[in-house]
């Protein structure tokens, strides 16, 4: 069996591990609670973890008895009827989390985390922890904080960042929220997860400073440089707008077309602070089309506006990453994140 087929073999099927993690001069069984045997290296999992280097370094009692203190298994349940001196360890993972966990540290193998789903993450990433994998751990940290499981299941991957302790799925979730409008997150109930309501308390007040500062490059217009020459900021033909609360000297104040354009835009940002929503052609076309009414702006309203959106985009990004995240984690200090793209 494939491990594309594991996540969805049906109940009845009877699973039988891969020749890799089933070798017949093993020297050591790993026996899962579903009734699974790998038959495995000590070395590689010495190696790999120094839970079991610290395990296979004490004295061994008679291996047809063994039962490790990994498990309270009763070995006496899947070890009758074995011959051979092969040790054997009781294991709490499921046979397809200690597949993919054996597959990442034996030579020409590694786990397919695209047929894992988030909850087979978290047990992999729980069985990472327990053992002391560090190279494990971050590869499904890696995992978890790619689009793949944001887009599907962001409030897992919060849930798991926060039970874990770990920063970087922590922060890469809030980045992610910022994609959503502010009151959908409002309707969220934490406790139904086990997060916090003072981990989601902050999220969200992360996401409003976020809003704030993205809405407020829609009124102040400094940053955008009046040397730029964009024609929405030097037309003299066309009715104008309101000039920026930092820009009272500029020689011309921006085309009306344009300014409505901005104030569009800040109204989604402050709802939803993301550069790709508040900058797509939809969002300003409706705007650009009277600029085009006018006989000076349309020279270059199209070329400007698409060149100014990409600039937007950028600066949008620039500060919303300066907004530190502030999330309280049991038993540690406050903590101090900044979301960086």
């Amino acid at each position: 069996m494939s491990t594309h087929d594991l996540d969805t073999a049906p109940a009845q099927t009877k699973y039988t591990p891969p020749p890799l993690l089933d070798h017949p001069h093993a020297d050591v069984i790993l026996h899962t609670p579903d009734n699974v045997d790998f038959r495995v290296f000590k070395l590689f999992l010495s190696l790999a973890s120094p839970v079991f280097r610290d395990m296979f370094s004490l004295p061994q009692p008679d291996p047809t008895t063994v039962t490790s203190s990994l498990s309270d298994a009763d070995p006496g349940e899947h070890a009758a009827g074995r011959t051979g001196s092969m040790p054997i360890i009781d294991m709490t993972e499921d046979h397809l989390t200690l597949e993919r966990m054996l597959r990442f540290y034996y030579p020409g193998s590694n786990p397919d985390m695209t047929t894992c789903d988030l909850e087979g993450a978290r047990k992999l990433l729980d069985a990472a922890i327990k053992y002391e994998m560090d190279e494990l751990r971050r590869f499904v940290v890696e995992s978890i904080t790619s689009p793949r499981f944001l887009e599907k299941d962001p409030i897992g991957v919060f849930a798991i960042g926060c039970h874990h302790k770990i920063e970087q799925v922590v922060l890469a979730y809030a980045k992610y929220t910022l994609r959503r409008h502010f009151e959908d997150l409002l309707s969220f109930k934490p406790s139904m997860t086990g997060i916090t309501v003072e981990d989601y308390s902050r999220l969200l007040q992360y996401h409003w400073r976020c809003g704030v500062a993205a809405s407020g490059l829609t009124s102040a217009f400094e940053w955008i440089g009046y040397e730029r020459q964009y024609r929405f900021l030097t037309c003299p033909d066309c009715a104008a707008g309101e000039k920026g609360t930092d820009t009272p000297t500029w020689e011309n104040p921006p085309r009306k077309w344009w300014v409505e354009y901005m104030k569009s835009a800040g109204g989604l940002l402050k709802s939803r602070p993301h550069g790709g929503f508040a900058t797509q052609f939809s969002v300003y076309n409706k705007h650009l089309n009277t600029g085009l009414e006018c006989k000076t702006c349309r020279r270059k309203a199209v070329k400007d506006m698409r060149d100014f959106v990409q600039g937007f985009d950028r600066k949008i990004e620039e500060l919303t990453s300066m907004v530190a995240l502030n999330i309280t984690f049991q038993g540690r200090e406050d903590h101090i994140f900044f979301v960086t793209t």
